[in-house]
């Protein structure tokens, strides 16, 4: 069904990735994308409040249902707790705020791996020599730092 890719290929593919020349418009586009991605969730979220306040207050649907069985009473208290302008507000507000701050922990985790990337390219011949058998794949287990540590002093250096 689905081949599945081999490490050659998946080294190809995210050293063509790591090829990117300017992290800061990398940054400004992955900070829109993910903005983008919160707004739209919060979006999706709020429509289930934002469809019973409609229903309830524009067009006069009451759901409530007359029989009083415990289940019946949990069914009404939500239909009344989510129909109402209060919640649509507060629910739409929240999730566009929460989506907005969410951005910015993941845009900072892209760049730092593509920043990664990055060096691990520009410096592929002096990491190699400190340790031989890494690849750009092995990146996203390492910090900078130890990159560089590999770059300038090699390996012996690291694992003291």
């Amino acid at each position: 069904m689905f081949k599945e890719k081999t490490k050659e290929e998946r080294i190809r593919e995210k050293e063509e990735e790591a090829k990117i020349t300017n992290l800061e418009i990398y940054k400004r586009d992955v900070f829109k994308n993910n903005i983008a991605w919160g707004i739209k969730t919060a979006l999706t979220i709020t429509a289930i409040p934002l469809s019973l306040t409609v229903a309830k207050e524009v067009f006069g649907i009451d759901l409530n249902i007359n029989n009083t069985t415990w289940y019946a009473d949990f069914c009404n208290t939500m239909f009344n707790a989510l129909s109402s302008w209060h919640t649509t507000i507060v629910c739409g507000a929240v999730t566009t705020i929460g989506g907005i701050i969410g951005a910015f922990p993941d845009t900072a985790r892209s760049v730092d791996e593509k920043d990664k990337q990055k060096y691990f390219m520009e410096h592929k011949n002096e990491i190699k020599e400190g340790l031989e058998d890494i690849t750009i794949l092995d990146v996203e287990d390492f910090t900078k730092e130890q990159l560089e540590d590999y770059a300038n002093r090699g390996r012996s250096k690291v694992l003291r």
